[in-house]
């Protein structure tokens, strides 16, 4: 819906705007295309016996580690495209080893004669959820984002996520995940280059244990149009890309049924205050320790960006004026959205924020009408971008619109604050939400 069309007005942008802006200085290219590449790896076990790249058919390339001298290092495969390209996309998937281990791929590179590397861009994602963003020169490495958790990253050992980037005419790379744009390198030094499949074994990494052990397959690049037929290519690329657009903007967000199967599980290192799903579209917060006071936020979000969300929620356990709290329109790095908190007393409060620790007030707090109140009640809470405006129902009843809202869409956090007053030893703090409908 939206996030498609954003995503393809993304790249209509940088079709049609880079098209005529090449000058004798800059030497940007003309037009470009995305097309398959004209590499084919045909890497054959490179490295020793525990370590190497190896072709697996004529796309997927498999990394393997079973030698614990490599423990926190890093490997790039030999085999590569050694054309220059302005934007790639490929996919990755982890087969075994530390799932808090990065894989992915450095573009934009420059490697010498003797494979020694100059400079370029690297992205890495875990499957934990988290990507990490990083620039490197002749040795001096620039972190651009440190490992940060987005909620576009699919979890778990063998989810393949796909990863793209290209070069805009505003001067930027933009850098997809599964077609969510998740960073901008904004007048980045380097605007084109090589690409290279690129891995970590983790510190925690045992890997004459357990193999570290992962996929690469590099789908599509994106590149300067030669020729005839490549430039007549190129725009009709732009012109369907633009039709797309206009198709999906011209849709209106619906109302669907909810289609979460949320997979998140206790953490075994902590078992007095966890989240953790009760069937499907459903979780539940708990916590009986008292050292656990402040916000706790549910590490798992719906994986699409919405315009809406219908839930019902209770709280089961604790004191009647502790807080329940949902943040909805988070951007892609979750630092700015709205917050709304919650009292089973009947009242409530809207924020917005521009950094995970930064508030402001939009609405005070205030009493909700026919709200049901005290613990172990149901209500429902109804959230949708409307005509510029986030309106908020409770029970169906309108409680506050955010007028001219700044953030239009975005993900959806469950979160609560445990406070002061709370003893969650003695009273255990227990809520239940469940997801009836998203806006999208």
């Amino acid at each position: 819906m939206k996030k498609i069309s954003k995503f393809l007005a993304a790249a209509v942008l940088a079709f049609s705007t880079l098209t005529g802006f090449a000058t004798a200085k800059d030497k940007i290219p003309e037009h470009f295309i995305w097309k398959e590449p004209k590499w084919k790896p045909t890497v054959n076990a490179s490295g020793t016996y525990e370590v190497w790249w190896r072709t697996q058919n004529d796309k997927w390339v498999k990394f393997h580690c079973s030698n614990d001298n490599n423990i926190g290092r890093q490997s790039w495969c030999s085999d590569h495209d050694t054309r220059k390209h302005y934007g790639f996309e490929g996919t990755v998937k982890k087969i075994s080893g530390n799932t808090s281990a990065g894989l992915g791929f450095t573009f934009s590179g420059e490697f010498t004669s003797e494979g020694k590397f100059i400079h370029g861009y690297t992205l890495f994602v875990n499957p934990n959820g988290f990507y990490n963003l990083r620039e490197d020169e002749k040795g001096v490495q620039r972190i651009i984002q440190k490992w940060t958790k987005n909620p576009a990253i699919k979890t778990g050992l063998n989810a393949e996520n796909v990863i793209k980037t290209q070069y805009t005419r505003a001067g930027n790379i933009e850098v997809y995940i599964n077609n969510t744009l998740v960073n901008t390198i904004e007048n980045p030094k380097f605007i084109n280059g090589t690409v290279h499949f690129a891995t970590q074994i983790h510190k925690n990494d045992i890997p004459s244990q357990t193999a570290v052990e992962n996929l690469y397959k590099l789908n599509k690049v994106y590149s300067e149009a030669k020729g005839k037929k490549e430039i007549a290519a190129a725009i009709q690329q732009e012109e369907e890309l633009k039709a797309a657009v206009q198709q999906e903007e011209s849709k209106d967000p619906e109302w669907v049924p909810a289609d979460w199967n949320p997979s998140i599980l206790p953490d075994s290192t902590d078992t007095e205050a966890y989240w953790m799903k009760d069937g499907e579209n459903t979780i539940i917060f708990k916590c009986n320790k008292d050292s656990a006071l402040g916000t706790a936020k549910c590490q798992e979000l719906y994986p699409e960006k919405v315009h809406g969300f219908e839930v019902t929620y209770s709280k089961e356990s604790g004191r009647n004026n502790g807080i329940i709290m949902f943040h909805f329109a988070l951007d892609s790095n979750l630092k700015n959205g709205y917050v709304i908190s919650v009292r089973p007393t009947g009242e409530a409060a809207v924020w917005t924020f521009s950094d995970p620790n930064t508030y402001n007030t939009i609405q005070k707090w205030d009493t909700i009408d026919a709200y049901k109140t005290g613990l172990k009640k149901e209500n429902t809470l109804k959230c949708m971008f409307v005509n510029g405006n986030w309106e908020i129902y409770f029970n169906d009843g309108l409680f506050y619109t955010i007028e001219n809202a700044e953030y239009k869409e975005g993900y959806f956090r469950l979160a609560n604050e445990i406070i002061e007053k709370e003893e969650p030893a003695k009273v255990p703090v227990i809520n239940n939400y469940k997801f009836l409908r998203f806006y999208k």
